[in-house]
This record gives structure tokens, sequence and C-alpha cells, in this order.
């Protein structure tokens, strides 16, 4: 399967966020997918104790993110989350990691 078909497929899945927030890396995780790379990134938004978080799927200069986003997050339920998104990226194939990202809301 190409990556790049499927980053141009998923950019209708992505969810816009607001850009001029100040955070910070707080978890990531990312492997090799096909021909390209599939990630988490986890966020803690700074000045509050809230989280979110994403998937992203790149080939070079090209990405979807981000996708099954979600925002204001405690800790917990960040935490919670990220292991979610890494079971799923680590023991699901893409078909299904696509069939997941296309059904969230």
């Amino acid at each position: 399967m190409n990556i790049e078909n499927i980053v141009i497929d998923l950019n209708n899945y992505i969810t816009p966020i607001e850009k001029d927030i100040d955070k910070e890396l707080y978890k990531t995780s990312q492997l090799e997918l096909e021909d390209g790379n599939i990630g988490i990134i986890l966020n803690k938004l700074l000045g509050a104790n809230l989280y979110e978080g994403y998937l992203y799927i790149k080939k070079k200069d090209k990405i979807a993110s981000p996708l099954m986003y979600k925002g204001k997050l405690n800790k917990d339920k960040a935490d919670q989350y990220f292991e979610e998104l890494n079971n799923m990226i680590n023991n699901e194939n893409i078909n299904y990691i696509i069939s997941k990202i296309k059904s969230f809301k």
C-alpha cells in the first residue's frame, strides 16, 4: 500500500487545531509503516494541566495530522489514550488503522 496515497486520502479526516497555544511534547511514539511512518503525539498544554493526543501518518514531506485528535484530557486520560493508540499502531494492520481513523468522531 502506498503511504503517499493514504496521506492524501486521510487529509480529509484531520482535525483543525489551534496552533497558537503553548505546548510541550509529553510523549511520542513512531513506527515505520509500509513506505512511510505512523506516530503518536501527546502534548501538554502549558499553563493548564491539560493534554492533547493524536496520530499522524507521513511520508517525507507529506503528512496527515492530526488524526483521531482528542484535546483537553487530564493526565490519566491522556496516558490512557496514548496507550490505546500505541496498541493500535503496534498490533493492527494498516487497513484496520485507516478504518478506525475514518470512523473516529
